[in-house]
Order: structure tokens, then C-alpha cells, then sequence
């Protein structure tokens, strides 16, 4: 999928702490595994106050100040009610600590409409990582993958006067991230001390 025109970042963190960034959904599925995808499709483009969604392990609420309204660009899609609201994710649930999906504007009819920018702020605990993406079209995907567990996501829209432009997301996606070759390499090595220790034990009892 192809990313906006352009994404400028707006944090980073320590290597060993961190949350990763994604424009390109290969290389985010790479860096995952156990990934579920919420398409939305069996809402209706209704007002809607909270909702709270579960997709295979995972969980999490999705609401806005003023509600939240779905839109349609050949499938169902999540909006805000009020074009200057922040859609929020959050009270996640399943432990994922990877999260993707489409990032685009809408208009007032709930139809595909360009938007100066979207502003996407991702936290997993202490940690967060603020992205904005130029220009947005239906096939701007943002992935984020962190050493914690989600705990919110967040979405808003610049105003292009005098017009109104609504966040939309499509295709939300929660996964696990894949460990990394340290990771892995600490976790063998641990439990090679955990089995020596063991035979040492055996060893003094003989």
C-alpha cells in the first residue's frame, strides 16, 4: 500500500524503548505476527456514542467528544461526528503491542475528501511517537510497533478553510510484534543459565 505524500515525525525514543514507524504495510507485517484486521463493515453510517470493538484476542473502545460517525468509501469506515473532534482508541485489551491501518479524510457526506494533514499520536505505556501525514489518500497506511503494550491512539484533522474535513481510519489492525534478534538471543541465553544452574544442582545432590 502506498504511503501519504508525505509523514513527518514528531518524537522518538531510546532503541531499547521504543516505537517503531511503518508507512509500508510489508515491511509493518514483518515486524508482526498474530495480526487480526477490524474492517468495520457491519456498522451503518449512524451516530454512535463509545463503541467498545473486540477482533480475535484483542479489544479496545473507540469514541470521540462529540460521538463518532462512520463513513463509506466502498466499505464502512471510522469517522467522527464532529469534524473537529480527536478520535480516540484506547482501553485496549489482549496485550497488542502493534497496531496499523488507512488514514485519510472525509467529507461532511462521509465521502472520501482531501484534508491538509491528519495528525496520528501513538502511546504504549510512558512511551509516544506522533506522526503527521501530508495529504492523505485511502491508501496512507500508518503502522506503529512498540516494546509495550498499546494503550491509545489518536487521530485529528487540520481544518482547510472554509471547508471541513473528518479523520477517517479503515482496517485497523492489532498484532503482536515479533521478537528481535537480541530479544531472542537474551531469552536462549537465559535459559541456558537457568539450565546450567539445574545441572549444578543435580551435580551437588549426587
Amino acid at each position: 500500500m502506498a504511503a501519504s505524500l508525505g509523514v513527518i515525525s514528531l518524537a522518538s525514543a531510546p532503541a531499547q524503548a521504543a516505537i517503531q514507524f511503518f508507512t509500508s504495510a510489508a515491511s509493518f507485517d514483518a515486524a508482526t505476527n498474530a495480526a487480526v484486521t477490524d474492517d468495520f463493515n457491519e456498522l451503518s453510517m449512524t451516530f454512535y456514542g463509545p463503541l467498545n470493538r473486540t477482533e480475535g484476542p484483542f479489544g479496545y473502545r473507540v469514541s470521540a467528544t462529540n460521538g463518532i460517525y462512520p463513513g463509506f468509501a466502498g466499505s464502512i469506515f471510522m469517522s467522527t461526528s464532529t469534524s473537529t473532534d480527536t478520535m480516540v482508541f484506547n482501553n485496549f485489551s489482549g496485550g497488542a503491542n502493534a497496531i496499523a491501518g488507512l488514514v485519510f479524510g472525509s467529507d461532511v457526506n462521509g465521502n472520501l475528501a482531501s484534508v491538509p494533514s491528519i495528525t496520528v499520536k501513538v502511546s504504549a505505556g510512558s512511551l509516544t511517537r506522533t506522526e503527521i501525514f501530508s495529504n492523505p489518500t485511502i491508501s496512507s497506511f500508518f503502522g506503529f510497533v512498540a516494546s509495550a503494550p498499546i494503550t491509545e491512539l489518536t487521530f485529528s484533522a487540520q481544518q482547510p478553510a472554509p471547508l471541513f474535513r473528518w479523520p477517517s481510519v479503515d482496517n485497523l489492525v492489532l498484532a503482536q510484534a515479533v521478537p528481535e534478534p537480541h530479544s531472542w538471543a537474551l531469552l536462549i541465553a537465559g535459559f541456558g543459565l537457568v539450565g546450567a544452574m539445574a545441572r549444578r544442582r543435580r551435580a551437588a545432590l549426587a
